[in-house]
């Protein structure tokens, strides 16, 4: 099984909207984020994979920074990136072929996950009853994903972007209870 790694071009994105933040927020996201770190991820190409630890220094770094605003602070980002990165030609696609809304992009989500992340768990939508919303779940978190909550709320943002995108209003719940043994689960709802 290959190691844990997100795309460069993600983590470089996250970089490039760290570095946007005023000070001494964006000081304080990066203070433990080694340098080693930052000139891999700045030197990496677009496509390379750069390993999880590398991105979750990233992630912890500006989390700590904006605590509360972090998940606005990511689901802003990922807005932004989903209309013109790398992933925005599969968006726009699911969107031609399904329609715009939450729902669309809950289906090319695993797709998308799939060609930023290697290793870093599998997602799966179960449709609930009518009016009771999507229930999310990301399984075989490796342990670097395991050992804070941040990631469990990068990934809530993402969810979050999902409703932004489709141009809706929705709710989001985070549950964190099984992160340990490697799963995280939400609780999407339209409003």
């Amino acid at each position: 099984m290959p190691e844990p790694a997100v795309r460069a071009t993600w983590s470089q994105r996250l970089l490039r909207s760290i570095s946007g933040l005023p000070e001494p927020t964006r000081e304080r996201a990066l203070r433990d984020v080694p340098v080693a770190v930052l000139e891999a991820i700045a030197s990496a190409g677009r496509l390379e994979w750069i390993p999880i630890e590398h991105h979750v220094a990233l992630l912890d770094g500006a989390h700590d920074a904006l605590g509360d605003r972090y998940v606005e602070f990511y689901r802003r980002m990922v807005v932004d990136n989903l209309k013109d990165g790398m992933l925005s030609s599969l968006v726009s696609g699911g969107i031609r072929l399904f329609g715009i809304g939450p729902d669309t992009l809950v289906k090319v989500l695993p797709r998308a996950f799939a060609t930023m992340a290697r290793g870093c768990g599998e997602l799966r939508f179960e449709r609930l009853a009518a009016n009771a919303g999507t229930l999310v779940e990301l399984r075989g978190l490796p342990p670097a994903l395991r050992q804070r909550d941040t990631y469990g709320l990068t990934i809530q943002a993402v969810l979050e972007a999902c409703y932004a995108i489709g141009r809706r209003t929705g709710s989001c719940e985070l549950d964190t209870t099984s992160l340990r043994a490697g799963v995280l689960r939400y609780h999407m709802k339209m409003d």
